[in-house]
């Protein structure tokens, strides 16, 4: 569909290892068919997903999840995902995606984060800055006209507190051909703009979001938001 070919819009070519120095695949070298590469790196995404979003429901549901064999391992999870995103393929680009947003939207929301200087070196759960940046740039350099990673890499200058240099970012990503892109495009900057204050360009944000779906909630509490002022 349109949201697949805009999360790989460069031809997808599955490689032994990736273009990437920092990201090598070192269980690649064991694989001579393409296709084994793509099952293991598919594997290492569905497995890993699903222990990360077990172990985020809460513990009344985890329990009965449990009962019928079902356990949440974040930390696994967490190191499979990056595992996957090693690999040149759509499962190493949707791994990506799935670590940008559990970092820059679970994570980003919370008022104490472990960080990669405070946690133990197998402590797979730390929040390092450094590779979701070394993730986000290896994901341009392989899909450079995907609009999906410059949407990402402004959620991380929200996530720092340069909440400008995210609604600058957002400005110059505009010119996605997939109208859901588009949307997330535009819901982020009324986000940045709702957070620094700016009401008027956050209506104008949102109004502008309402082009591309149906939802018209922010349009009118930002409405009311300015005329309080």
């Amino acid at each position: 569909g349109d949201w697949s070919s805009d999360v790989c819009s460069s031809d997808l070519v599955i490689s032994a290892k990736s273009k990437a120095s920092s990201h090598h695949v070192p269980e690649a070298d064991f694989f001579a068919n393409p296709m084994d590469l793509f099952i293991h790196s598919g594997a290492n995404l569905c497995y890993g997903l699903v222990l990360l979003i077990i172990s985020m429901v809460p513990p009344a549901f985890s329990k009965l999840l449990y009962i019928i064999g079902f356990q949440g391992d974040r930390g696994r999870g967490i190191r499979l995902l990056w595992q996957a995103t090693k690999f040149d393929n759509i499962n190493g680009a949707v791994a990506g995606l799935v670590l940008l947003s559990y970092y820059n939207a679970v994570v980003g929301f919370c008022d104490i984060v472990l960080t990669d200087k405070d946690a133990t070196e197998d402590d797979s759960t730390a929040f390092s800055m450094n590779k979701c940046n070394d993730l986000i740039e290896t994901m341009k350099s392989r899909y450079p006209t995907s609009r999906l990673w410059r949407l990402e890499e402004a959620r991380k200058e929200a996530t720092n507190r340069n909440l400008r240099g995210a609604i600058q970012i957002l400005n110059s990503n505009q010119d996605s051909k997939t109208k859901q892109i588009m949307a997330l495009n535009m819901f982020e900057k009324s986000l940045c703009s709702m957070s620094l204050h700016e009401y008027e360009l956050c209506t104008e944000s949102f109004v502008e979001c309402t082009t591309l779906n149906n939802w018209k909630i922010g349009r009118a509490s930002c409405r009311e938001r300015v005329y309080g002022e």
